[in-house]
């Protein structure tokens, strides 16, 4: 946990902004904020109601906000992100169809 808590104090000092900005079809973007807590990442962002399928290791805190706990066996804040990242690709932008087509 706290190898992890230094790495994102590392992002955040070197200017990264806690988000992630996704681009949808129809020119629309989604827009992910992420923060670190004391139980893991924490991050958020306007589903428009549209349903939501993570797996098991993302935890609902409501309908907006989500929980990927801190997990024993990963060292890297990259596979935090990334673990994110691929649940919000697979249970929600390609769930819901809202992938931008590739031209």
């Amino acid at each position: 946990m706290n190898i992890i808590k230094e790495q994102w104090n590392e992002m955040i000092n070197l200017g990264a902004m806690p988000l992630f900005e996704v681009e949808l079809k129809d020119n629309e973007y989604l827009l992910v904020n992420l923060a670190i807590v004391d139980e893991g990442i924490e991050f958020s962002f306007d589903s428009n109601a549209l349903p939501v399928s993570f797996d098991g290791d993302i935890e609902t805190i409501n309908s907006n906000r989500y929980l990927l706990p801190y997990n024993e066996y990963w060292d890297s804040l990259d596979t935090y992100l990334e673990e994110i990242s691929d649940n919000i690709g697979e249970g929600f932008i390609l769930s819901n169809g809202l992938f931008r087509e590739q031209n």
